[in-house]
């Protein structure tokens, strides 16, 4: 991504607030400020095009220099929004406190310094951040080294090293215990458990792993119970126990309202807890408990428009999963309407993968209510594109958009989109028994087949469908379009 298009979305995350503190900043001086004219064509202009934004900056100040202009608004931004976080944000102040401590010790300021690290270990611990403390204590002792051991003990040194030692011990157990929900997080994305006995394995490997460290770790620990849960919470969830993962959800959740004041800034660990417990009440049909947890969700507040726009995303999804489950179609378009001011309309906020969540159940919305062009223009600029191939939710969005034109009775399409996930799936070696039911479902011409043809076809299919066993994948892909309830619906029409 160039220089300009990262200021374009810079300035686009910027909240009201914000903004404004960058404009007060700009008038601490009053020579002409080329970069604030910059600033201004992107703010109030609403130039998201950086070659006009270029053609447009240098036809007012045809002398200038766009690139390096666009560099140091890029760097006065950022300086201004640090500025701010150290005023919003408990761990921006910390950092703040740190280079404070080290500028007072260059000073010589010895006394300030010291007093400062010692206060910065308190509040650091207090927030739960022993990388943080683990500095101020190697400060400390940095200092003592500079002072010469002036009234310092053997006895306190060595107390001191070792409470380095015990901050070093938790450190590396929030490390190891964030290796390995990592390493699961990625073997489940990625599917490596699938496909032969050693990579299944070598998964459950991962999981004695996990039990035997927790067993040795100190359980009192904010990060290290977080990860614990976390972690467990992810493994049912790959197994298909949603009842044991949706139990470690709840206690998540409990361990976070315990320490509201150890949660990051945004929260954004606190929100895979509530869209966790969300799957998971979705998976086993408790749709009643959802409001709860999403009005948590809606509660949660940060001056981002990043964050604000995924929190809508969430809540517009698990709003309308209830709905289409129970057959609500009609409800589910109002949900659309709900959102369209303070999420539909700020899309290009949203993460990849998040924007495709986003519009395969905006599709499914318009496909169950017989839009067919919006469910198609929904997903037209994802199948166009090559950017999307790696995240998993593009499988079931293939899918979806050849259902989409199989309803608009263009089988020509269908036919090479099936030729098309045939020949990717050969290549990626990828087998699918949900994609050769469809496939197979495409193929017959149910239209022209009898009444009593078609309800033997039916029952062929549904019988087929009580003997299949789903892998992790496979129910991923059921969990966004129930594809084999929509091929039975087209034997009982």
């Amino acid at each position: 991504m160039s220089k300009t298009n990262s200021l374009i979305l810079l300035v686009k995350s910027l909240s009201k607030s914000e903004k404004k503190a960058i404009y007060l900043r700009s008038t601490e001086t009053k020579s002409v400020k080329g970069y604030m004219e910059l600033f201004k064509m992107i703010d109030k202009q609403k130039i998201s095009d950086s070659k006009i934004l270029s053609e447009c900056f240098m036809a007012k100040h045809p002398r200038a220099a766009f690139i390096p202009v666009v560099g140091y608004l890029y760097d006065y931004i950022l300086r201004v929004l640090v500025d701010i976080k150290q005023h919003q944000d408990q761990e921006y102040a910390l950092y703040s406190k740190v280079l404070k401590a080290k500028i007072l010790l260059e000073r010589n300021l010895n006394a300030d310094s010291f007093q400062m690290i010692q206060q910065l270990q308190g509040e650091a611990e207090g927030l739960g951040n022993y990388y943080i403390s683990l500095i101020a204590r190697r400060m400390e002792l940095d200092h003592v080294l500079l002072e010469e051991f002036n009234g310092f003990s053997e006895k306190d040194l060595i107390q001191k090293e070792n409470q380095i030692s015990d901050t070093l011990k938790i450190v590396r157990q929030i490390n190891e215990q964030a290796y390995l929900y990592e390493l699961l997080r990625y073997r489940i994305q990625k599917h490596q458990y699938v496909g032969s006995s050693l990579k299944l394995q070598a998964f459950n490997d991962l999981i004695i792993s996990e039990i035997t460290l927790t067993s040795k770790l100190r359980n009192n620990i904010f990060q290290i119970d977080k990860m614990h849960q976390l972690f467990q919470a992810n493994y049912f969830i790959s197994i298909g126990d949603y009842k044991s993962a949706l139990n470690s959800f709840y206690e998540l959740n409990k361990l976070f309202l315990r320490n509201k004041k150890l949660w990051n800034n945004p929260p954004v660990y606190y929100v895979m807890v509530l869209e966790g417990i969300l799957e998971s009440l979705k998976r086993i049909g408790e749709y009643d408990q959802m409001e709860y947890y999403l009005n948590n969700l809606r509660q949660l507040d940060y001056p981002s428009v990043y964050f604000q726009v995924e929190i809508a995303c969430i809540d517009f999804i698990y709003s309308a999963i209830p709905h289409l489950d129970r057959g609500e179609y009609k409800e589910s378009l109002e949900v659309i309407e709900r959102f369209r001011s303070n999420l539909i309309q700020k899309i290009e906020y949203l993460r990849p993968q998040q924007y495709l969540h986003f519009s395969v159940y905006m599709a499914v919305i318009y496909l169950m209510n017989k839009k067919l062009g919006l469910a198609r223009k929904q997903l037209a600029p994802i199948i166009v594109s090559d950017s999307y191939y790696d995240i998993w939710i593009y499988r079931p969005i293939q899918l979806l958009n050849l259902i989409i034109y199989y309803e608009k009775g263009d089988f020509e399409y269908v036919d090479s989109g099936v030729r098309s996930i045939k020949r990717r799936n050969k290549l990626m070696n990828k087998t699918s028994k949900i994609e050769a039911l469809l496939f197979r479902f495409f193929h017959l011409d149910v239209s022209v087949m009898n009444p009593v043809k078609r309800k033997k076809m039916g029952q062929r299919f549904a019988k087929e469908l009580e003997t299949m066993v789903f892998d992790f994948e496979e129910r991923r892909i059921l969990s966004v379009f129930d594809f084999p309830k929509w091929i039975i619906s087209h034997f009982e029409k």
